[in-house]
């Protein structure tokens, strides 16, 4: 397998609409919707290495604490995950 160096990874984080929204882009060599869909499956791996639980995991933690990723990509192009999460309301000791 032949290892790609000096990609770009955004990330940007903000909140809006009462959510909190974590993007993280890159400009890899994507990945094909055939894949997407499985990218949750325990033990799916495109890697010769791969143990298929790591992306399980951190799909499994966002829904546990009521968030939710979206994956959009284009081969040769890039990935973008966006994890969103329901912003909590913190109140001061004034506001009891």
């Amino acid at each position: 397998m032949k290892k790609e160096k000096g990609g770009i990874i955004e990330i940007q984080a903000y909140n809006q609409h009462n959510e909190v929204i974590i993007i993280i882009k890159d400009n890899g060599k994507g990945i094909s919707k055939n894949q997407i869909s499985k990218l949750s499956a325990l033990f799916y791996s495109t890697k010769e290495k791969g143990t298929g639980v790591g992306l399980t995991i951190s799909f499994q933690i966002v829904e546990s604490m009521k968030g939710k990723v979206k994956v959009e990509s284009q081969v040769g192009k890039g990935t973008t995950f966006t994890i969103t999460f329901p912003s909590l309301s913190v109140c001061s000791s004034e506001d009891i």
